[in-house]
């Protein structure tokens, strides 16, 4: 019983990170230098270009003015490890299932 508890918190973390990295992801790819950032003045009416909105902006912005355009490569090294514990954790189900 307490295996499967800990099988289900791990699917969960898993898939919430899965999330985050897919937010991540969409943060970076759709980064805009207009946007609004931590090194820039804004008007609250100043539209945001960023697909993640406003936290999209920040995030990328701190991103990559933290590890600039390396940050792809801890990124997708990072999203390939993600989808394999993802993938095994699902397999295992289905195995369990059939």
């Amino acid at each position: 019983m307490v295996k499967n508890w800990q099988k289900i918190r791990s699917d969960i973390l898993a898939t919430g990170f899965l999330g985050l990295f897919v937010f991540v992801g969409l943060a970076l790819i759709s980064y805009n230098p207009n946007d609004p950032s931590f090194n820039s003045v804004y008007l609250k009416t100043q539209q945001t270009h960023n697909l993640c909105g406003l936290l999209g902006s920040y995030v990328a912005d701190l991103l990559l003015q933290l590890f600039g355009v390396s940050v792809w490569f801890i990124f997708l090294p990072a999203g390939h490890i993600l989808w394999r514990i993802r993938q095994e954790s699902a397999s295992s189900i289905a195995l369990k299932m059939a």
